[in-house]
């Protein structure tokens, strides 16, 4: 319902991020926005709505989603926020950040490599689809022969 919030005046021009050369040029965040607005402005229980310029700029982007063929919901929501971050992303300029590594110091030094690891993340990645989707979680690898371990922190939506 948020999100529905963040879209219900339509997006403002103050918050796209045009300049993301991983963005789709607020086309995905406008049709999005479009769609919403159009969605609950509906005036009555019989109003209907064919999506079809959210379609035509989704499969401008995401070519899959040509046609009408049944196709992944999980695949579509995952891209739809993907292109929604970065249409939406407040940072302009993305600075360069190192990924911290975990050199075994325990339990302690493993909370803030988590800790220095989002802030990083952070750095780089700021919109209203990280504030409400995503999230981080930690994978640990231990080589079979040499048995160094490897902790490493990632970044996902909460509803993939």
């Amino acid at each position: 319902m948020v999100l529905i919030f963040e879209f219900s005046g339509g997006v403002s021009e103050d918050e796209l991020n045009l300049d993301n050369p991983l963005g789709m040029g607020g086309a995905i965040a406008e049709a999005f926005g479009s769609l919403l607005e159009r969605v609950w402005a509906g005036s009555g229980s019989g109003t209907s709505y064919f999506p079809r310029e959210f379609k035509q700029a989704l499969q401008k982007f995401a070519p899959q989603f040509s046609g009408y063929q049944q196709h992944d919901s999980q695949e579509l929501v995952a891209f739809l926020l993907d292109g929604l971050h970065e249409d939406l992303n407040r940072i302009i300029k993305k600075p360069y950040v190192e990924k911290p590594d975990w050199e075994d110091g325990g339990d302690l030094e493993l909370v803030q490599l988590a800790q220095k690891s989002w802030d990083g993340y952070l750095l780089r990645n700021d919109s209203v689809i990280v504030d409400l989707f995503q999230g981080q979680y930690q994978s640990t690898l231990v080589c079979p022969e040499c048995e160094k371990v490897t902790i490493r922190s990632r970044y996902s939506c909460n509803s993939c």
